[in-house]
Formats: structure tokens, sequence, C-alpha cells
């Protein structure tokens, strides 16, 4: 059965004073001579939806709104003065898709969907004029289903994209059509699964069956385009997997020395980033740059850690380690004070240096209170995992004096007085 909610707008709320919608109402009855306002009007459309809720919570309504309606001749039949509204939304829908096989997945028009399911399943109790509005949508769908209209819808889709590209070759990571992209890709892995016609009509655009291998102009202007969009020629993997494995194979044959001057050259034109790893580096070492002239060659630790400089300047130690720093790297971040010659430290040694600074801010390690844990809760995580490990054997002697020598309270549920110092819990006795 169809439910009056889902054929109302969602994003409609009603926010004013019964009297205020009346009022209006009012007001339209003595331009129109009725009540009845259009289900969606334009004009008005919380009018419109306030009329459809006295309809549908006729039975909620107080005696004294229920008598005002009845004095403006209030229509109740909801039924009556929506159908046309319904209908007009059906032929829209027809406009727009040329079909009226509505998909389960479109949830915007659901309330459609259901409406004209009602009507197929009660065509034989409409009014005569009705059936005949009607006719033309039946005959549409009468010994069709879905499957049908949804490849017709896609197969005039492939004509349109062939008339602009002159070729049926759709790019599997086609962000302008995805579907039509998922549909092209489908028909050439299993193309035994199309009819006869299907396979005709398929031909007539000469469609190419199988796995088909791009030509270098073509996916030349697939990169025009993406950096149209994103402003860059660097696609990421997993958005654009087609694309972004021709750019790395493009820098790939220029390290060979094997890629043709012409098509070098064309890439150069687009600012081709032949250097991709190198471009990242200098954009971070450029952002550390301006931190350091902001704070006057002193950049506070917290700052670093925010902006996830951190990892960053760790990897560099690490690179450094295993001499894979070029020398004009290690000279750009010498200017910025940064020792490379600095142990990398480990995830156990920053957890222990956020420790302290917690120990610094609040004088105790008391990071399981339900009013601090909130924002410290990888760190009450972390200190929970030294004191199991502990109590197992699984922890280091070295790092068990590193944090004795904090003062570190092992004992998780000991007792804390106002000042914050530990007292051990008092064992109950009998």
């Amino acid at each position: 059965m169809l439910t009056f909610d889902k054929m109302l707008p969602k994003n409609i709320k009603l926010e004013k004073s019964w009297e205020y919608y009346y009022k209006k109402l009012q007001k339209f009855e003595k331009e129109n001579g009725h009540c009845n306002v259009p289900f969606e009007w334009e004009n008005d459309a919380e009018l419109a939806y306030w009329t459809v809720v006295q309809r549908t919570s006729k039975m909620n309504l107080t005696k004294v709104h229920f008598r005002l309606l009845n004095q403006i001749n209030f229509d109740w039949k909801f039924e009556d003065t929506s159908w046309e509204a319904m209908y007009k939304r059906l032929n829209n829908y027809y406009l727009k898709h040329s079909h009226v096989m509505i998909d389960l997945k479109d949830t915007e028009n659901s309330g459609l969907r259901q409406w004209f399911f009602k009507q197929r399943w009660s065509v034989n109790t409409l009014g005569k004029e009705r059936k005949e509005q009607l006719n033309f949508f039946l005959n549409k769908v009468q010994g069709l289903n879905f499957r049908d209209v949804k490849w017709d819808l896609r197969y005039n889709e492939l004509i349109e994209f062939k008339k602009e590209h002159g070729h049926c070759r759709v790019p599997q990571s086609y962000k302008l059509n995805p579907p039509l992209a998922k549909w092209v890709h489908n028909l050439r892995r299993r193309p035994e699964q199309q009819n006869e016609e299907r396979i005709k009509r398929l031909n007539a655009l000469e469609f190419e069956f199988g796995r088909w291998e791009p030509t270098w102009q073509e996916m030349y202007q697939q990169l025009i385009e993406f950096k149209k969009i994103n402003g860059h020629t660097s696609p990421g993997a997993k958005a654009y997997p087609e694309i972004a494995f021709w750019v790395i194979s493009q820098r790939v044959l220029n390290n060979k020395k094997t890629l043709l001057k012409e098509r070098k050259k064309l890439l150069n034109q687009l600012d081709f980033d032949w250097k991709p790893m190198q471009s990242r580096w200098i954009k971070q070492f450029e952002g550390l740059k301006k931190l350091y002239i902001q704070y006057k060659k002193k950049i506070p630790y917290q700052i670093i850690k925010d902006l996830n400089y951190e990892n960053w300047i760790y990897a560099q130690r690490v690179y450094f380690e295993k001499g894979k720093l070029t020398a004009a790297q290690i000279k750009l971040l010498g200017s910025l004070n940064i020792d490379l010659h600095r142990k990398p430290i480990t995830a156990w040694e920053l957890m222990f240096e956020e420790l302290i600074q917690f120990k610094k801010k609040f004088g105790h390690f008391m990071v399981f209170k339900k009013e601090i844990k909130k924002d410290y809760k990888k760190l009450a995580g972390w200190l929970d995992m030294q004191r199991r490990y502990r109590k197992q054997g699984l922890l280091s002697q070295e790092r068990i004096d590193t944090l004795d020598s904090i003062s570190f309270i092992w004992d998780g549920e000991a007792v804390y007085d106002r000042k914050g110092i530990a007292r051990p819990r008092k064992k109950r006795g009998f």
C-alpha cells in the first residue's frame, strides 16, 4: 500500500504555527475558490505540504481545527487531489528518462514508483478518464522488464558517447558516467550473455568486444581532462587506475631514455611531473621552512606534531641513516637545524615523550580518569599495555628502568590523593 509519507518531499519542515498556515489556506481559497493546493505547488511548497498533513492526520486534529477547515470547504479526499499531481510527475519522469521503469535504487522517486505500481494493479477500478490517461504508460511497460529498459538506456548513452569521442571505448575510470563505464566493461568481458539482436545493435556502433588497449594519444587526452579537473598530472592509483598506470609507464620510459621526443614534448606542455617523490619532498620542506621562519627558528613540538611533520622528519633521519638522501636534501634540512645524526625515535619513545608531556601538564599519571581519558585514549591504551607486558615478563628491563626514572606507577589501580600522589590500595581482609 502506498503511504503518504513516501510521497511527501523530505526537505520541507513546518516550523510555524497551525494558525499561520490556516490563514494562508484561507487566502488561497479566496483567490482560487477551493482548498485543493497542488501537491507540488512551487509557489508555496510549505502550504502544499501542510494541507497533505491535515488530511493524513485527520483523526488527530482538535475539534476546533477540524471545524475551521470545514468552514472553508476543505477537501479531505487526498487521493482525488493528489492523483493528477502524481500523474504529472510520472509524465515528467518519462520525458526525462524515456521510460517509466523506475529503479528500486532510485530513492528520490520511490513514492512515484509505488504509486504507479498501485495504478497498474488497480487499473480496472479507475475511472474512464484516468484509465485513458494511464494507457499510454501502461502500454510502455507491458511485456517489458527493468533490465531491458536499463540496457536500452545505457545503449543510448553509448551512442551519445560515440558522437562526442568518435569511438565506443569508454574508459573504466570514466568519472562523467560511471554506470556507462561499468556496463561497457561487462559487455567486453561477457559478450556471450547478449542475444543476437543486441549484438547486431552493438556491431552497428562498431563496438569492440574483448580487451582493448587504448592508444597513446587517447591516454594523453585523458590526462588533459584529468589536469583540467584536478590541476596536476599525478592521478591516484585507487581513483584512476588506468591513467595512473599509464603515467607511471611514461616516467619509466623517460628514465630509460626510450620515450619518444615528440611525446615528451607534449607531456611537458602539461607541466608533467617527472619526479613526483621529489615534488612531494620539496612541498613538505617548504611547509616546514615557513614554520621555521614564522616561529623564529624554534618551532614548538606540538605544532610539528599537529601538522604531521613529526613522521616526515623521522623518515628523513631513517633515509639519512640508510644513505638515501641526496647532498642537496641534507644541506636543505641542515638549514632548518634538523639534526639528521640523531637516532630515529621509535614509536615507543614517542609515546614515552607524550607521557612526560602529560605529567608536566597534570602532575600525575591518572590517564584513566573519565574527564581526561577521552582526550588521551591512545596514551591510556599504551600505559595499560606496558603494565600488562611487565606482569607477563614481556617488557624489557631497559624500558622498565626508563619508566621508573620518571616515578611511573605500575599499579594502574593505585589510589591518588588530592595532590596526585599515588598510595597503595589497601587489600580487604576478613
